[in-house]
Order: structure tokens, then sequence, then C-alpha cells
């Protein structure tokens, strides 16, 4: 994370604190999405749900193999058993970063769908985002469906519309992310302008025909779970 001055300039970064607080807290929240999209399955009344479909037997694979490169051999590359014990293996070796990230790249991206599928990375069938109806609106608009059912007994909702709520949202929410990283390389690369000539740690997590890629690139998956790799 970012560290600013009193005039908006970045003088520092930290890592993300997740301490047991934190971890608690997530559990929470986790629970709370699996519930109420539980409640709505079982009730069969369409909702907005958070789905993160299994990634493709061929992109394993190729994880699995580049895995091996780096000293790390994965007897099944299709158990979420054996991806969680390769995170969990590498989470305190110099080659952590390069490993996670391409288990990242690795992973198809998570949508908003009425449309029931699992969630891949939290291995939840019943999914979906409750938990921050000021900031997301497909929280708020689960939220409007459950306010409806507990005031009258009663809930329904348009599968269409929210196929095309859920395709918006989507796109809207890759959208906000592209703005976020852009604006992240903006302030970094001002902070850096000040500090020409200086040696930096760094790390290199894969080499493309172009160069070498690093943590954070644009083609990192967002929407992955607590359980399994420390994000929803």
């Amino acid at each position: 994370m970012l560290e600013y001055d009193n005039k908006g300039r970045v003088n520092g970064a930290h890592f993300a604190v997740n301490d047991l607080s934190h971890q608690i807290i997530e559990a929470f929240m986790l629970t709370a999405n699996e519930a109420v999209a539980a409640h709505f399955s079982k009730l069969g009344v369409p909702f907005l749900r958070r789905v993160h479909p299994a990634p493709s037997e061929e992109k394993l694979d190729e994880f699995a193999q580049f895995a091996e490169l780096l000293g790390h051999r994965m007897k099944r590359s299709q158990d979420r058993f054996e991806l969680q014990r390769l995170l969990n293996d590498t989470v305190d070796t110099p080659e952590r970063a390069a490993i996670h990230y391409a288990m990242l790249r690795s992973f198809k991206q998570a949508t908003y769908s009425p449309i029931q599928d699992e969630h891949y990375a939290l291995a939840s069938i019943d999914y979906c985002h409750f938990t921050s109806p000021i900031r997301r609106y497909p929280d708020l608009q689960v939220h409007r469906l459950l306010d409806r059912w507990l005031r009258t007994g009663k809930a329904t909702a348009d599968e269409k519309e929210l196929i095309i709520l859920g395709d918006h949202c989507s796109k809207m929410e890759r959208r906000a992310e592209t703005a976020e990283r852009e604006l992240v390389k903006l302030k970094l690369l001002q902070f850096l302008s000040t500090r020409l000539g200086e040696q930096m740690d760094a790390v290199i997590t894969g080499v493309a025909e172009y160069g070498f890629l690093r943590p954070g690139r644009e083609d990192s998956r967002r929407g992955i779970g607590s359980h399994f790799l420390a994000r929803r």
C-alpha cells in the first residue's frame, strides 16, 4: 500500500496488514455472503451471484510446469488442495512472488451473474457479494432483494435483467481496476522520478518477448477468495 505526505505525494509503501483480526472479519464476511446466496438459492429467487469459473486444464498444466521449473513439483495440477499446498509451501521462499502471481494469471476472472456457477477459488457453490452495499452496486441489489423478502415474505427478480446488470457491473469493475492501476503507476513514477540513479531490489515473476514481468501487472486476476488466495 502506498504512503502519502500531507501534500498527497507518495513518500513510501508498506505491505497490507493481514493479522488475525483481519482474518476473523474476512471469515465473517465470507460466511455472510454464502449464507445470503444459499438462502436465495433455496427460495429459487434469481440474484446477482459472484461467480468464478474453474480455470482450464491447459492453464493449470502450464502453471504446474512453471512451478516445477522452480523446484516445486505438483502431483495433480487440477486439484485445489494441491494448489493450496503449493501456496503454503512457498509462502516464505524466494520464488513466492513468481509462483503466486503465475497461479493468479492461470485463473479466469470473477464476474457477476444470476446463472448458478461455482466460485472456484472459494470452493463455494452459492456465493454473492453482500457485505459492501455502500461501495458495490451488486451488494446493494442483493440488499434490496433481501429487504423485500424480510418485509413481505416474497422476493422476485427478472433473470434477463440481472444478466444485463451483471454484465454491466463486471465491465465497470474491470474499468475501475484499470483506472486504479494507472493511478498507482502514475504515483509510483512520480515518486521514482525523485530517486533516479538509485539501485533498488525488484522481483521478477516471469519473462516475455518484450521484457520482464513483475507483480501487479495488468493481467493479474482479481476476485480471489481469502480461503484460497487471501483475496475475494
